[in-house]
């Protein structure tokens, strides 16, 4: 599913996509993509792999219902004006991004252990463009950003500011290795209650990683894969023997 401001349902949600747009080029100008990742990974409970597979799609996320409580939060508000024009931009963030988040790497114990039901989910492995999604910057303190002048003398131009508060995270974070996909809803599309992001020609599976405790076999795996996916290789994995790191069973 890939919809353009073009043939996108809502004309808000049109400017929504233009802006998202114009984040993603100011990353650039600002070196934010300049050692981005070109495989990328997110890790996941077996049947909900098995599902997206079948189903060439992924999950989208709210900021709202993501498991850090200081999402868009990561500037110092200095006084109580300042917090609440940071919390009419974070509701407003919030209504009109999505999200879809990834790893850089597929070997730490603790994303198997957070994301893929204990190690015993799946990583699902995408190989993409330069430019599909923006790294997360770990900091260990709140960031000044000089947010206060941004929103008190330039109403309404915040998108500089609103892609550092969409791609900043406390440093306690940074084992997680995170890229970020920025969404507007029209490039979504809703079942259940859920939202979720097509596979494409730029999101397309290249490796599934069958976690150390997944009882699920490689032939199920393999059976579950679209016609379109069907090179993409699937492996098991292990516990590493000498480290604290999830490995390939077998050289790869």
């Amino acid at each position: 599913m890939s919809i353009s401001p073009s043939n996108s349902p809502g004309h808000s949600d049109a400017r929504c996509y233009r802006a998202h747009c114009h984040f993603i080029q100011k990353a650039a100008t600002l070196g934010v993509l300049k050692e981005y990742p070109v495989y990328i990974y997110q890790f996941m409970p077996a049947e909900y792999a098995i599902d997206n597979l079948r189903k060439r799609r992924l999950k989208v996320s709210l900021f709202e219902d993501l498991n850090d409580p200081f999402e868009l939060l990561g500037a110092r508000q200095s006084d109580t004006e300042t917090a609440e024009q940071f919390k009419a931009l974070k509701a407003d963030l919030n209504a009109k991004s999505m999200i879809l988040c990834f790893s850089r790497s597929w070997d730490s114990p603790l994303m198997w252990s957070h994301y893929a039901d204990k190690h015993r989910g799946m990583c699902l492995g995408f190989k993409v463009a330069d430019g599909f999604a923006v790294p997360v910057t770990y900091a260990s303190s709140r960031l000044e950003l000089q947010a206060e002048k941004q929103l008190a003398k330039v109403p309404g131009n915040t998108e500089s500011l609103s892609l550092k508060l969409m791609t900043t995270k406390f440093s306690g974070w940074e084992y997680e290795k995170e890229v970020r996909k920025i969404l507007a809803p029209s490039q979504t599309y809703k079942e259940l209650g859920l939202y979720f992001y097509d596979f494409s020609d730029e999101l397309r599976p290249y490796k599934v990683i069958i976690g150390p405790r997944c009882i699920v076999s490689v032939n199920e795996v393999k059976s579950a894969l679209h016609p379109l996916d069907r090179n993409a290789i699937v492996i098991c994995s292990r516990l590493a023997f000498k480290t604290f790191r999830v490995l390939p069973t077998r050289k790869i």
